[in-house]
C-alpha cells in the first residue's frame, strides 16, 4: 500500500511536469527604450531584492532600461538623494521610490506595455472592419456579427 502511493505520487508529479506549458516571456524591448528616451532611470543595489524584481519583470529587456548601480556610484546616488532601492528618477527630478512594477513605470512614464499595444491593435483591426463595412458575401446583424449569405 505504501508503494502504491509512492508509485501514484511519482506519476502524478511527473504528468504534471511533463504536460505544463512553460510560462511565455514577453519582449519588453520597445516599453525598455521607452523608458530611457523619456530619461526614467532607475538607481539601485545587486543586493536589493526589490531591485531583482524589478530587474526580472523586464527579463533580457532591461538592458535598455538606463541604471544606477549605487555600490559602484556611491557619489552620484547620494548627490541624487537616494535613500532607499529601487528609485527610479525621471527627465524632471521627480522621484519613486520603491518597487514599481511595469504597470506602474506605465502609468509614471506614459510608455504602453506590449501587452496594451496588442489589445489596442486587434480593438483598431475590429474598428477597420466595422467600419468598412461587411465582408464580401457576408450579411451583417450587428457589429462583429457576419453571417455568410445563403443562395
Amino acid at each position: 500500500m505504501k508503494y502504491l502511493f509512492i508509485v501514484i505520487a511519482v506519476v502524478g508529479v511527473l504528468a504534471y511536469w511533463l504536460t505544463r506549458t512553460p510560462k511565455e516571456s514577453k519582449n519588453y524591448d520597445q516599453f525598455a527604450q521607452c523608458l530611457a528616451e523619456k530619461k526614467l532611470t532607475m538607481y539601485g543595489a545587486y543586493w536589493c531584492s526589490h531591485c531583482q524584481n524589478e530587474k526580472k519583470a523586464f527579463g533580457d529587456s532591461f538592458k535598455y532600461v538606463p541604471y544606477i548601480e549605487c555600490t559602484q556610484q556611491t557619489k552620484l546616488c547620494l548627490d541624487k538623494g537616494i535613500a532607499g532601492y529601487p528609485t527610479w528618477i525621471d527627465s524632471s527630478g521627480q522621484k519613486y521610490s520603491g518597487e514599481q512594477g511595469l504597470s506602474g513605470l506605465s502609468k509614471i512614464s506614459g510608455c504602453v506595455l506590449p501587452e496594451l499595444l496588442d489589445y489596442f491593435s486587434h480593438r483598431l483591426n475590429y474598428r477597420r472592419l466595422i467600419l468598412s463595412g461587411c465582408p464580401r458575401g457576408f450579411t451583417c446583424r450587428h457589429p462583429g456579427h457576419h453571417r455568410r449569405n445563403q443562395r
